[in-house]
């Protein structure tokens, strides 16, 4: 379930949302990126704990804006060691 819906549309830093949703799935339209992620700032389009939810957000997003430029990323450790992680920007 997504989570604070009055944080939807807020701009952060990727250091800022690390802090204010830890262990959730971030979905942000990207407004500054310098490169590689460093220095990424987004519009939240949505978080929370349930990856599917959080990518079919990112989705209809990216349907409704062609051509915005989102990500969407795990903001805390992999637990699963055998697992693959993929961030796309």
């Amino acid at each position: 379930m997504m989570t604070v819906q009055e944080n939807l549309g807020a701009e952060f830093s990727l250091e800022e949302m690390y802090v204010r949703f830890p262990d959730e799935w971030i979905a942000v339209f990207v407004t500054d990126d310098v490169g590689c992620g460093r220095s990424l700032r987004g519009r939240l389009i949505a978080h929370g704990g349930d990856r599917g939810r959080i990518y079919a957000a990112e989705l209809d997003f990216a349907r409704l804006h062609q051509g915005a430029h989102t990500a969407v990323f795990f903001a805390g450790p992999v637990t699963d060691p055998d697992s693959d992680t993929v961030i796309v920007f």
